[in-house]
């Protein structure tokens, strides 16, 4: 049965029986630390990105071109990605299969910049500050995981019914949780994981939220939510 690992941030490592697929191997900023460690690089098969901002992209060249990875990117990223030769290009609604795993890409929307330094709280208005936008909906061994990267709440999202849904509930340049709890139920998941939440660049941290609050609204929904803490799995 496949597992999903959460490295923080919106790092995932889904493996199957003979695949394995990095989503968004970024950078642990402001430093290049690699959010996923640099010891799993190795049996990567597949590195998927939401957007090209380095806390979702930074590793990726580096993981495809130090092993046998294929770089799964939004089409707006093909002049960047230019020479990485295992580049596949993808859009949202869009299907495409890649070592026996089926993608969809997922329409997402980058949002504002929001920070809190000290006690004062600003937020550039920026309708979206990220380029090559898609989320994924992903189809392993008869099991679906839905990753949504960084996004705004979207009306032309379905109920697609995952297994497992990654979602962004930090409103600094995502949903809040109030938002992500209707994007769950436009969607239907099995199992929710809340990502992409109190993230701390540099000096400052983003916006903070509760994810306890989040998981007892959706427990109370009769959602399954789980928190997961960097290096937590589960196996669906």
């Amino acid at each position: 049965m496949p597992k999903a690992t959460y490295f923080g941030y919106s790092s995932f490592i889904i493996e199957g029986s003979n695949v394995t697929i990095a989503i968004d191997p970024g950078n642990k900023l402001p430093s290049d630390e690699s959010i996923i460690p640099r010891e799993i690089w190795p049996k990567i098969d597949i590195v998927a990105i939401t957007h090209n901002d380095p806390d979702h992209a930074g590793k990726a060249k580096e993981i495809v071109k130090s092993g046998h990875a294929l770089l799964l990117a939004h089409e707006e990223l093909k002049d960047e990605l230019t020479n990485e030769i295992s580049l596949h290009l993808i859009k949202p609604n869009q299907e495409l299969s890649l070592l026996g795993v089926k993608f969809k890409g997922i329409p997402i929307t980058h949002g504002t910049l929001g920070i809190s330094l000290a006690k004062i709280t600003s937020v550039f208005k920026k309708p979206q500050v990220a380029k090559g936008n898609v989320g994924f909906l992903i189809e392993l061994e008869g099991r679906f995981f839905c990753h949504l990267g960084d996004t705004l709440l979207r009306e032309d999202w379905e109920e697609w019914r995952p297994d497992i849904l990654m979602i962004p509930i930090g409103r600094a340049t995502t949903m809040d949780p109030a938002e992500a709890l209707d994007a769950v139920e436009k969607i239907k998941p099995r199992v929710v994981i809340p990502i992409h939440y109190n993230l701390k660049f540099g000096v400052y941290r983003a916006l903070t939220v509760n994810p306890q609050e989040f998981k007892n609204v959706l427990d109370e929904r009769g959602y399954d939510c789980r928190i997961l803490s960097e290096g937590d799995s589960i196996v669906v």
